[in-house]
């Protein structure tokens, strides 16, 4: 906790200086003729404060229940407070990560729609498109999405060593819950069974839907861009306008917009994907039979599935 607090004093100016970008960046997306609304941003960190306090008060909740019987009721509490309050702040820090990223994200969607709508005007009327609207729209959004990815790195930047501290902790967690139901599973003569193999398994879900939300956040924001960006060039025969889209696509190229905090990991799909659950995707889509040793392959598989679901 400590450490969330001294980062966040550290970088106070530049977190103020993506809020003004940003601010400059509305302000173009306005010349587009783009209409910001605030209110699918302030939905969104309302759910996430929402999201926050569930997983807090019943991780606690739940602490304090498998504690129950080793301590009293004002020591249990403390005890779980103490140990729990690190993490929780830390997972409070990574999802104001997620919303600066969720902003971003509602930007990139007004330039595809405006790309889109262009796209759509010029086949609906079935004419190369030679005036001046198309270049501003397009010299606009090259600019805006240049400014939105160095924006999307910044905050990268700034929250590296708390994402990679959340995934690390995720990952412990995971495997020794893991370990510990496998272990409640499989035992003999253990008291409470039922109600510790509940406990573990809540525990098990909260911490993969910490870390699928993470992961589905970082992975969906600009994806479609280049995808309109190519149906485009087909379109205009103005050779300024040509240009702008081919220098588009190049920036595109050259500054590919992922999520990688402190250059360790990408996050998103193909995080998990490629770590969890590889070696037994390979097995199905070779049609081979599935050789499962451990639980955590089991885990592995649930998650690919998962991910493969919201994509």
């Amino acid at each position: 906790m400590p450490v969330n607090f001294i980062l966040g004093w550290v970088h106070r100016n530049e977190l103020l200086l993506i809020n003004i970008k940003c601010l400059n960046v509305d302000k173009k997306l306005v010349r587009m003729g783009v209409i910001l609304h605030d209110k699918k941003a302030c939905n969104f960190a309302t759910k996430i404060v929402i999201y926050w306090l569930f997983c807090a008060v019943t991780i606690n909740f739940v602490a304090v229940i498998w504690n129950m019987k080793t301590l009293n009721w004002y020591e249990n509490i403390f005890v779980v407070c103490s140990l729990q309050n690190p993490l929780h702040v830390n997972f409070l820090v990574n999802l104001l990560f997620c919303s600066l990223i969720r902003n971003m994200e509602i930007r990139f969607k007004k330039i595809n729609e405006e790309l889109i709508k262009l796209e759509y005007n010029s086949h609906v009327t079935n004419i190369r498109v030679n005036d001046n609207k198309p270049a501003h729209i397009l010299q606009l959004s090259k600019e805006i999405h240049l400014e939105l990815e160095q924006q999307c790195g910044k905050i990268t930047q700034i929250f590296g060593i708390q994402l990679i501290m959340l995934m690390a902790s995720l990952f412990i967690l995971m495997t020794v819950m893991i370990y510990n139901l496998y272990v409640t599973l499989f035992g003999r003569n253990i008291p409470d069974w039922a109600l510790r193999i509940s406990i573990i398994a809540f525990w098990i879900i909260i911490h993969c839907s910490k870390l699928l939300f993470i992961n589905h956040i970082c992975s969906r924001t600009w994806k479609k861009t280049g995808v309109i960006i190519h149906q485009l060039e087909s379109r205009f025969a103005n050779a300024e306008i040509c240009k702008t889209i081919q220098q588009l696509s190049i920036q595109m190229i050259q500054n590919p917009l992922q999520i990688y905090p402190l250059g360790f990991i990408q996050l998103g799909h193909s995080f998990l994907q490629g770590k969890s659950s590889a070696p037994l995707v390979n097995q199905l889509t070779t049609n081979e039979r599935l050789d499962i040793h451990s639980p955590f392959q089991y885990v592995g598989l649930l998650l690919h599935c998962c991910l493969v679901t919201t994509e």
